[in-house]
């Protein structure tokens, strides 16, 4: 009878590990999954979320890449574990997996509303009971296994974004002092004004969106800017409308953005 090669011995004891492993998965780690938790940590405060009530928080959505799943909104956790965007912003997001591998976002306020928590269905053992998914940004910021959120707030800041790439973000206080007396409107920023400034002509620009904290965005032609403003709102709105507002004269409301955290100028050419 021929000898086996040591190299064949080798391969089968790997598999047979391999084999080992994965029956010890489902055998003992399967059947724990219902004690699954997710720390979600604000600013310090830590508040934890079991399985079975991440369950409970759900709800179908439609994911480019994955289709219909369960999920849970990220902003959803974070208002229950104390997070309110009525004058804070989310600045930095950091998610951990059971394996270690973290990631870490900044400017998260610009993606909270494509962030959320993915629950396993039937055959996606590999990625555990929760991963955090970012919808249409880089997988590489996706975290599998999920089991700690950590949240960091400050104040209220406005991203200029050109082309979809952020070239500033101004605080509150940066925006008071650039802000003017404007009839009809109040205290505000002219966006002509805050485009200079960021080495952006008004003319070369084509589209202007306004975004909000929330997602909603509002879009209209770039040779409207000479009537826009990011307007301060007045203390007795803020806990209703956000500290800024996006405003275009001679544009219905529905042009308005409250809560305003992002201008997007796209340049011609």
């Amino acid at each position: 009878m021929p000898r086996i090669p040591k190299w064949v011995l080798a391969l089968l004891a790997v598999v047979a590990l391999a084999v080992a492993a994965a029956s010890v998965y489902y055998a003992v780690l399967l059947p724990q999954l219902s004690e699954w938790e997710v720390l979600v940590v604000v600013d310090g405060h830590e508040t934890t979320f079991k399985l079975g009530e991440l369950e409970m928080l759900s709800q179908p959505r439609n994911i480019t890449g994955l289709g219909s799943v369960r999920a849970v909104a990220l902003l959803k956790l974070l208002q229950l574990s104390g997070y309110t965007d009525n004058a804070t912003l989310v600045h930095s997001l950091k998610a951990v997996g059971a394996d270690g591998y973290s990631t870490q976002l900044d400017n998260a306020f610009l993606y909270l509303t494509k962030a959320c928590i993915v629950l396993a269905e039937s055959g996606e053992a590999d990625w555990g009971p929760a991963r955090l998914v970012l919808e249409s940004l880089s997988r590489k910021l996706w975290v599998k296994q999920l089991v700690r959120v950590e949240a960091k707030t400050g104040p209220w800041a406005l991203a200029l974004m050109v082309d979809n790439e952020t070239r500033k973000v101004a605080r509150l206080d940066e925006l008071k002092e650039l802000a003017e007396d404007v009839e009809g409107v109040g205290k505000a920023v002219p966006l002509s004004k805050l485009l200079a400034l960021s080495g952006v002509s008004a003319v070369d620009v084509e589209l202007v969106e306004f975004v909000g904290v929330d997602g909603y965005r509002s879009a209209w032609n770039g040779s409207l800017i000479p009537n826009a403003y990011i307007v301060l709102v007045p203390e007795p709105e803020v806990a209703r409308h956000g500290p800024l507002r996006g405003v275009v004269v001679g544009l219905p409301k529905s042009a308005w953005v409250h809560h305003l955290v992002a201008v997007n100028v796209l340049v011609r050419g």
